[in-house]
């Protein structure tokens, strides 16, 4: 499936704008946000993990966290940048087709890619990530990248909250 992120961009920064949320003030919070996300998905994923041979409702729910953790992040790396530089223009899409199921290998390479791009916040690492992300939800999962991703900003857009200066994020 081609994924197109230029309406994920556009309404992330909808929501942005409407919330006064720098880049700098996300790119501050990125360790303690992503980092609390990623222990979301580890639990969610040794959940699913344990109720894959059961299916059933606990399954589902572990699933259901694994997307919203996965989503979380994305969130997390696309408020991190706000335009679109030349380097991501040939990356905006990218094709999940070639991809196949990998176990915990896609789960590794994106803790080292997240780990990786708040050293210089290189768009390599930003855009290996997120087509990480698509491929992990899409492939492994059979969820659909641009709609968990627009389900999730209809689930932060809908938050009454304020903004949280020491934690850098919107709660």
């Amino acid at each position: 499936m081609k994924i197109n992120l230029e309406q994920i961009f556009k309404e992330l920064k909808a929501w942005r704008d409407e919330r006064g949320i720098t880049a700098e003030s996300q790119k501050d919070g990125y360790i303690i946000n992503v980092m609390e996300e990623l222990g979301k998905l580890a639990t969610a994923v040794r959940k699913y993990n344990e109720f894959s041979k059961q299916g059933g409702a606990e399954k589902q729910k572990a699933e259901h966290n694994i997307i919203n953790a996965l989503c979380g992040i994305s969130i997390f790396i696309v408020n991190t940048e706000f335009t679109i530089n030349s380097e991501f223009i040939h990356k905006s899409s990218f094709d999940t087709d070639e991809y196949e199921p990998s176990n915990f290998a896609d789960l590794h390479a994106l803790l080292y890619y997240i780990s990786q791009y708040p050293i210089k916040w290189e768009y390599r690492y930003f855009n290996e990530i997120l087509e990480l992300i698509a491929k992990i939800l899409e492939v492994d999962y059979g969820f659909n990248f641009e709609l968990a991703m627009n389900e999730t900003i209809k689930q932060i857009s809908s938050y009454t909250g304020t903004y949280d200066e020491a934690s850098k994020k919107w709660i």
